[in-house]
């Protein structure tokens, strides 16, 4: 699933919110990365015990597409309902006779 490569970095402890925070980085290749998280999580969900306080956080790209995904589930739907008003509006008939 993964190749690991170990790097020497500045020795710093990187903090945020009060708390530590580490970073593990790693770039797709052949595939989408909603499926790659998707997978990774339910990989780490099972075989990783995190101890009380620690957490996982996904972002990079893949916290960008679901914040577009939630932009898109609320604006197609709106959009949608606009095109069909107007033409509800545009292509019914009026009601009015001509004498």
């Amino acid at each position: 699933m993964a190749q690991v490569v170990e790097t020497e970095g500045p020795a710093t402890i990187n903090r945020e919110w009060g708390k530590r925070r580490i970073t593990v980085q790693c770039n797709v290749r052949g595939r989408d990365v909603g499926s790659f998280v998707a997978e990774a999580q339910k990989k780490i969900a099972a075989q990783v015990k995190l101890p009380t306080g620690y957490g996982i956080e996904w972002g990079g790209q893949f916290e960008n597409m679901e914040r577009a995904n939630q932009r898109l589930r609320f604006i197609v739907p709106m959009a949608l309902g606009l095109i069909f008003v107007l033409l509800y509006f545009s292509l019914a008939p009026c009601g009015t006779s001509s004498s």
